[in-house]
C-alpha cells in the first residue's frame, strides 16, 4: 500500500482550475461569454460608457470643480475658456464648467425620478388592463388614450405656469404625462402571455391575480421595461431643458442644462460656449441613453444572445 501511495501521484487543484471558478463564483466560460455578448453590442457599451462618465462627474462635482457654482468674479465675465476657467465664464463671471457639472445634478435627477414615476404608472395599467380585460380594459384604454392625445409639453407649460416653479413639482408633471405608451406596450405583451400554460395552470391550482402577474408575468417583461425606461429618461431630459430654456422650468439661479443656453442666448456673438458647451451636453447625453436602451434591448433579448 505504501508502495502504490508513492507511485500515484498527487492530485493538487492547478492555477488554471481554480480561474476557472473557485473563489470568483462566475466560471471562465461564463465570463469570456459575456465580455463577448457585450462586444457584440457596440452602441450599448459605448451608451453606458457616456452614462457612467457624466454622472460621475455630476456626482463628485463637489470635489471636482474648482469654485461653486454661484460665485461671481466681475473679471471673468464672458471669458473665453482658460486654464483658470476651464469652460470659460457666464455673464455673470461664474465658472462654465462648475454649473454645467451642478447643472448635470438636476437634469439626470429630474429625468431618472420621472422615468421611475412614469415606469410604475404605466406597468400598473398595463399589466391591470391585459390580465382583466373586459371594463377595466376599456376603462384605463380609454383613459390612456385620453392622457396620449393631450399635447403634453403644453399641459406642461400650463401647469408650470399656473402652480409655479419647483423640481419636484417638474418631476411630478412629467412622469404622470408620459406613461401611456409604456401602458399600451406593456398591456399588449401581457394580453399574450395570459393565454400561456403556465399562466392558466397558476390559476388552477388556486394562485391569486396579483401573485401570478408579480411572479409569471412582468418577469417576462423586464427587458421591454428596461429598455424603455431607458430611452425615456432621455425624453424627460429633453422636456426638461426645454421647460427651462423657456423660463417656465428649474427656477435660476439653480442651474440645469436648459436655463444655461437659454442664459447665453444673449450673447451667442461674445460667448459662443455658453449655448455651444450645455447645448452639446444635452445632445451627447441623450444620444447616450437612447444608444443604451436600443443596445440593451438587444442584448437582454434571448433570440440574440447567439449572435456575435
Amino acid at each position: 500500500m505504501s508502495a502504490l501511495q508513492s507511485a500515484s501521484p498527487s492530485i493538487a487543484p492547478s492555477p488554471a482550475h481554480l480561474s476557472r471558478g473557485g473563489s470568483t463564483g462566475l466560471p471562465q466560460s461564463t465570463l469570456l461569454r459575456l465580455v463577448r455578448r457585450l462586444a457584440g453590442h457596440p452602441r450599448m457599451t459605448a451608451g453606458a460608457t457616456i452614462i457612467i462618465v457624466v454622472s460621475a462627474l455630476a456626482l463628485l462635482a463637489p470635489w471636482v470643480v474648482l469654485r461653486p457654482p454661484d460665485v461671481q468674479n466681475v473679471a471673468y465675465r464672458l471669458a473665453p475658456p482658460s486654464s483658470e476657467y476651464w469652460l470659460g465664464g457666464d455673464s455673470y463671471g461664474r465658472d462654465t464648467f462648475s454649473r454645467l457639472l451642478y447643472a448635470g445634478r438636476v437634469s439626470l435627477s429630474v429625468g431618472l425620478l420621472s422615468m421611475i414615476l412614469t415606469v410604475v404608472i404605466g406597468v400598473l395599467v398595463g399589466a391591470l388592463a391585459g390580465y382583466y380585460g373586459g371594463w377595466i380594459d376599456r376603462i384605463l384604454m380609454r383613459l390612456t388614450e385620453i392622457v396620449l392625445v393631450i399635447p403634453t409639453f403644453f399641459l406642461l407649460i400650463l401647469t408650470v405656469a399656473t402652480f409655479g416653479r419647483s423640481i419636484p413639482l417638474l418631476i411630478l408633471i412629467i412622469g404622470v404625462t408620459s406613461w401611456p405608451i409604456n401602458a399600451r406596450v406593456v398591456r399588449g405583451e401581457i394580453m399574450k402571455l395570459r393565454k400561456y400554460d403556465f399562466v392558466v395552470a397558476s390559476r388552477v391550482v388556486g394562485g391569486k391575480d396579483s401573485w401570478i402577474v408579480m411572479r409569471h408575468l412582468l418577469p417576462h417583461l423586464i427587458p421591454i421595461v428596461i429598455a424603455s425606461a431607458t430611452i425615456r429618461v432621455a425624453n424627460n431630459i429633453l422636456i426638461e431643458s426645454g421647460l427651462s430654456f423657456l423660463g417656465l422650468g428649474v427656477q435660476p439661479p439653480t442651474p440645469t442644462w436648459g436655463n444655461m443656453i437659454a442664459e447665453g442666448t444673449s450673447f451667442m456673438r461674445q460667448a459662443w460656449w455658453l449655448v455651444g458647451i450645455p447645448g452639446a451636453m444635452i445632445f451627447v447625453v441623450v444620444l447616450a441613453f437612447n444608444l443604451f436602451g436600443e443596445g440593451l434591448r438587444d442584448f437582454l433579448d434571448p433570440r440574440t444572445r447567439g449572435r456575435t
